[in-house]
């Protein structure tokens, strides 16, 4: 996961997205890692990055960027759920 990360990051060749997602990792790292672990998380995140690949690799700019969308809305959904899961174990 961390590799494919890191490939899409130096693709872009955007330093100023390479800052953020480094600051954002630094924030997001214990969530990221455990909303991985959520049954079915990790393959789901793997078949959205190939999809992202597939489309870049198609230079299909539409695609790849639905697919980058599609990858961000599901992470934000699963780290919110892990939000969810501890709120409900500290209570």
């Amino acid at each position: 996961n961390h590799v494919i990360h890191e490939a899409f990051i130096t693709l872009a060749g955007n330093r100023w997205l390479a800052m953020v997602i480094s600051d954002l990792r630094k924030i997001l790292k214990l969530a990221r890692q455990q909303q991985l672990h959520a049954p079915g998380r990790l393959a789901q995140s793997l078949a959205e990055h190939m999809a992202v690949f597939a489309a870049l690799r198609a230079r299909d700019a539409e695609g790849a960027q639905a697919a980058m969308r599609t990858h961000l809305t599901r992470q934000r959904v699963a780290l919110r759920e892990v939000a969810r899961n501890q709120k409900s174990r500290l209570a």
